[in-house]
């Protein structure tokens, strides 16, 4: 993989946005809300 250095960019930037992603507290909190609204449906 650290030959292929197009590769290891495009995996490098998808950490990336994920670890944003899941630190994001926004992000977080909607994905928190929209469990809630699946549990909590009549």
């Amino acid at each position: 993989m650290l030959r292929h250095p197009p590769e290891r960019d495009r995996l490098g930037h998808n950490a990336q946005q994920l670890t944003q992603q899941l630190f994001d507290g926004r992000e977080m909190v909607k994905a928190i809300e929209q469990v809630y609204e699946e549990v909590l449906k009549p």
